[in-house]
């Protein structure tokens, strides 16, 4: 069941512009590329070089997790180029798309929990997420993208694992107050709360290996 909240998220501008633009007659919302530039030539050969190499599996519905092929040219070529380097026990899945992706992750993270998405949001993203939560909770937009401090204060709202490490900087504050010392905003110390409370509360000894990335603020940046 969505929420109140969560029912009143409002839909991206883009997707707001191409709804409109289906009910005039030049739509500027969005629109394909010049047939001209489309490398037709280059198309079909590029055909005819996976049907020569791979035959008939080239027209069949790979496995769930993607092509073999394609998987293997991803680890072997791609993953470097990113800088990513899989571990022993990871796999890579290859999707139909990003909305694909996004219910593949509701799936097997979300089971009625509260989620929180940027307002305006990608509806199509949305809707794959909120089918598997309970709470909808809507982040606003500022100019560098979703409200990091907003965002902050309502996973110290939410959390769902104890919070021991994080609860004792309330303590910390008062050693501040009792030695004279200047009190930090309250934007401050959710910020650091939040911080504690990912590094210390919650994260995993195998992602305290990439800590930086997986148990701090900024991999919400």
């Amino acid at each position: 069941m969505v929420s109140r909240i969560g029912k009143e998220i409002e839909i991206s501008p883009v997707e707001l512009g191409s709804q409109i633009g289906k009910r005039v007659k030049i739509n500027l919302a969005s629109g394909s590329p010049d047939p001209k530039k489309i490398p037709v030539k280059e198309i079909s050969e590029a055909y005819m070089d996976v049907l020569n190499e791979i035959g008939h599996k080239a027209l069949f519905y790979p496995g769930a997790g993607g092509q073999e092929e394609l998987i293997k040219a991803i680890d072997d070529k791609f993953l470097p180029l990113l800088g990513v380097t899989r571990r022993k026990n990871e796999k890579i899945v290859v999707t139909s798309g990003a909305q694909h992706a996004m219910e593949l992750l509701g799936k097997y993270f979300l089971e009625n929990d509260t989620i929180a998405v940027e307002n305006p949001t990608f509806i199509e993203t949305f809707n794959a997420l909120r089918l598997r939560s309970s709470v909808v909770l809507p982040i606003s937009l500022d100019s560098n993208g979703i409200n990091v401090d907003e965002l902050e204060t309502l996973l110290k709202a939410i959390k769902s694992q104890d919070s021991s490490y994080a609860d004792c900087l309330e303590a910390w504050q008062d050693c501040l107050k009792a030695n004279d010392k200047e009190i930090i905003t309250k934007k401050e110390f959710d910020k650091f709360w939040v911080s504690n409370y990912l590094r210390f509360d919650t994260c995993s000894k195998q992602d305290k290996q990439q800590s930086q990335k997986k148990c701090s603020v900024s991999g919400f940046e």
